[in-house]
């Protein structure tokens, strides 16, 4: 679900499956009175019905932005979709070839620009980030800086990728990772948007603690005590029960990782 914050509106994004084991992908708008604009986006077959390859956010200009892997086509593309308040648009390629078919799909709109930031975990164990920026409208040449950030990520089961942009500094923000090495470490890295080019930090690695699996970041709200700081925390992958969690602070962009909870 994801709610606007120029319209007394909300968006929801779904896949289902059928009885023929196919996915479908789905649109709904909620309109403040009732759902609407019921959009089947496509279809697929059903390989990654517990994959999550899609995702979206509200720009600043008030247009939804919809970023999606298409597993009916099987391609190594990545596309978009705009919802402006009316109708959407068709399939846009964002970018043509990221080394693998998405599985896992991370988007976050910064708060104050029409700019996004998408990360993407592949079928080949690629670890990708790609920026929208919006200087030529809504084509394929608005996207670039794609990076990949590793090609060893230890479990594609796993959504081993998160982002946010900073509360306080609004131009920078924190991507965690899982990196395979032995065991696995989380590398986080920052990142910088400066008049539409994108630059990324050094790494900075987690501590070694086993297998890690799902990765989720925070940004702090603004305020004085922790200004561009970033809530993090992995879940090991394990059959235990319970699972463990881990959960550091990346504070005011420093290259470190503080536990504070284990």
């Amino acid at each position: 679900l994801y709610a606007s914050k120029t319209r007394n509106e909300t968006i929801m994004l779904m896949k289902s499956l059928d009885g023929l084991f196919n996915d479908f992908f789905w649109g709904f708008v909620w309109n403040g009175t009732g759902w609407s604009n019921h959009t089947k986006f496509h279809a697929g077959p059903a390989s990654t019905i517990a994959r999550r390859w899609y995702d979206g956010c509200y720009l600043n200009n008030g247009d939804f932005l919809y970023v999606y892997g298409n597993d009916a086509l099987n391609n190594n593309f990545v596309y978009f979709r705009i919802w402006n308040g009316t109708v959407w648009t068709g399939n846009i390629t964002a970018n043509s070839n990221i080394g693998g078919i998405p599985n896992y799909i991370d988007v976050e709109c910064r708060s104050d620009a029409n700019e996004a930031i998408v990360a993407i975990l592949d079928t080949s164990n690629d670890v990708n980030t790609l920026f929208f920026n919006n200087t030529n409208g809504y084509t394929t040449n608005s996207w670039g800086f794609l990076f990949e950030h590793t090609a060893t990520n230890p479990d594609i089961r796993f959504e081993a990728i998160d982002l946010q942009w900073s509360n306080n500094d609004t131009s920078r923000g924190a991507f965690v990772f899982v990196n395979g090495t032995s065991p696995d470490v989380a590398i986080g890295k920052i990142w910088n948007s400066t008049n539409g080019n994108l630059t990324w930090s050094d790494g900075f690695i987690s501590p070694k603690f086993g297998t890690v699996g799902d990765v989720i970041v925070r940004a702090h709200p603004n305020n004085e005590t922790f200004n561009n700081s970033f809530f993090t925390a992995f879940g090991l992958a394990s059959l235990a029960d319970p699972a463990q969690i881990r959960a550091f602070l990346i504070h005011n962009y420093t290259p470190a990782f503080s536990t504070i909870l284990d």
